[in-house]
């Protein structure tokens, strides 16, 4: 009766499973990370325009804010009566400094964002040298052991088999 300890393990298609797996995580590891940097990158671009137009747009409502400030002291200080345009333009200053914090706030909100795309980035490289590595090794083990362990003892074994039958 044969004991179980004295079976042979079949290696030979654990050592391709290893071999195939190596060669997955490998090839993922390439173009995933190229799919998913290019994709993260392209909506930080993004992001940097929309933050560089809110930019601007805060700049030119602080800009108009400020002109209608200087229209409105000069007006009190002229007249000392406040007019009706006068009233339209405080009311203009206080709906555009409004714009400005709805604005300030979008562009945080915007920066903070884009800051965390480039983080994604950053890890994604790192994962993904990480899996080109254990790819290698994978592969590189799997395929070694394959050869040496199950191909090359086959190999002698034909090459024997060939040289009796020519004999």
């Amino acid at each position: 009766m044969i004991k179980i300890s004295e079976l042979p393990i079949p290696t030979d298609n654990l050592y391709k499973f290893i071999a195939i797996s190596g060669l997955i995580i490998l090839l993922l590891s390439i173009v995933l990370p190229l799919y998913w940097s290019n994709d993260l990158q392209s909506k930080a671009i993004e992001l940097g325009t929309e933050i560089a137009v809110l930019q601007m747009k805060n700049d030119l409502l602080g800009e108009d804010v400020r002109k209608v400030e200087k229209q409105l002291s000069t007006t009190e200080n002229s007249n000392g009566v406040i007019g009706k345009e006068t009233k339209q333009l405080h009311e203009k200053s206080k709906n555009d400094l409004r714009s400005i914090q709805f604005s300030t706030i979008e562009i945080k909100g915007k920066i903070n964002l884009q800051e965390y795309y480039l983080k994604m980035l950053k890890k994604i490289s790192i994962y993904a040298f990480l899996g080109i590595v254990i790819g290698l090794i994978l592969s590189i083990y799997g395929f070694k052991f394959w050869y040496i362990k199950l191909q090359q003892p086959l190999d002698l074994q034909l090459y024997s088999i060939i040289n009796k039958n020519d004999r």
